[in-house]
């Protein structure tokens, strides 16, 4: 009969409802799920640029030491190679000396 036709046709696009509301529930939940992770994951690479950010630093620090020290070293340079002239004038002095006796 028509009317059982009818609850036929209304039990099936009731079906194909439930089906659809399902899977637009497990979409939403995929969908929360993906933006959990990702922000977990927008975490840890917060934390990672946090730690080289600091690493940095430190590194900059010992750049800026090592270029004091070196300055420094370069001012002692001459002064070292000037006590090595003194030290090869001073020993050729005395060969020359020696050399006389």
């Amino acid at each position: 009969d028509g009317q059982g036709r009818s609850d036929a046709a209304v039990a099936r696009q009731l079906d194909a409802l439930k089906t659809t509301s399902l899977t637009l529930q497990q979409h939403v939940e995929d969908e929360r799920a993906r933006r959990v992770a990702s922000q977990e994951q927008n975490e840890q690479l917060y934390q990672q640029v946090s730690k080289l950010q600091m690493q940095q630093a430190v590194l900059e620090g010992d750049v800026q030491r090592l270029e004091s020290e070196n300055a420094g070293l370069k001012q002692t340079a001459p002064v070292s190679q000037l006590a090595l002239t003194t030290n090869s004038q001073f020993t050729a002095h005395v060969e020359r000396l020696e050399a006389k006796i």
